[in-house]
């Protein structure tokens, strides 16, 4: 096969495989104090994040990902109060809580300003003015240090919206045990916790752990743990997310599309009723992976 003509942006997948996008047009490159950011047109998906050569989302299909990180959670929980997202660079997860009628306060956490600035210059569909709206307070700090630093009890969700981590990532403290528990102590009692847990790899070792020892951290702290999953196509892959609550039952599948009426501005481009019960159906595959006993990430994992 011969080389590939233009700019491509080549992403590692599993073991032996990569995936690969057409670049049509470089818009905003820079190195952060944390992470190589880029701003990308691609040929086929529209406009996109890149970080540390990670696509993290892309215009055309990003509202699949969004929605079911949003809106799973968010219906589940009491409609009242103040809602926190970690993460969440391009301000489109912000965008999806701002749609709940019933939310005062959205708390967004970033810690790297560049990456939003980026984002509110060129990604402008992604967060639709999100950052301008009165309800947002926008933290540019440690998502960690920040959340530490709540009154107990104080947001009806908290949502990840973080990248994966890796060596020298600034996530790499955010997928442990012990921060779900502090995310567990931030929430109301009736609170509804809810992240993506990567993609959804046929192999449970190296990258492909990642979603069954998340997974489990996420059930050693909370009493009611939900896995789900949503084929993104721009990443060419199927995505896994997780919804959590210390206890109670989460909405029967029949109730969700009167939930979206009752609560939500606008059209939702993915998640109904439908969606939720081919999304909670996971392959067997995965249901082996998360039945295994898979050990928590946890801060002793951590490098000095």
């Amino acid at each position: 096969m011969s080389a590939l003509e233009g700019d491509w942006l080549f992403q590692r997948a599993e073991q032996g495989e990569c995936v690969a996008l057409e670049i049509r047009e470089r818009l905003q490159r820079a190195r952060t104090p944390f992470q190589l950011a880029e701003i990308v047109e691609t040929l086929t998906y529209g406009r996109g994040l890149i970080l540390d050569g990670l696509l993290q989302a892309a215009e055309a299909d990003e509202f699949i990902y969004h929605e079911s990180l949003v809106h799973p959670a968010l219906l589940a929980c009491p409609a009242r109060g103040e809602v926190a997202v970690l993460g969440g660079g391009e301000g489109a997860t912000l965008r999806e809580v701002l749609r709940h009628r019933w939310v005062e306060r959205a708390h967004m956490v970033d810690i790297d300003a560049q990456v939003v600035d980026f984002c509110r210059r060129h990604l402008e569909t992604f967060h639709a003015g999100a950052f301008d709206d009165p309800r947002t307070e926008l933290h540019i700090e440690d998502a960690r240090a920040w959340l530490e630093g709540q009154p107990e009890g104080a947001f009806s969700a908290v949502i990840f919206d973080l990248s994966e981590p890796g060596p020298d990532r600034p996530s790499q403290r955010l997928f442990t045990r012990e921060l779900f528990a502090i995310a567990r102590r931030k929430l109301a009692p009736d609170g509804v916790f809810a992240m993506h847990a990567g993609p959804a790899f046929v192999r449970a070792d190296g990258r492909g752990a990642f979603f069954p020892r998340t997974a489990a951290g996420l059930g050693a702290v909370f009493g009611a743990v939900e896995p789900y999953a949503a084929y993104i196509h721009s990443f060419a892959d199927t995505w896994t997310f997780l919804r959590a609550r210390g206890s109670g039952a989460w909405p029967a599948p029949g109730r969700i599309d009167a939930l979206i009426a009752e609560r939500i501005d606008g059209e939702l481009r993915h998640y109904d009723a439908g969606c939720h019960l081919h999304m909670a159906n996971l392959p067997r595959y995965l249901r082996v992976q998360l039945d295994a006993g898979a050990r928590p990430f946890t801060d002793s994992d951590l490098p000095d």
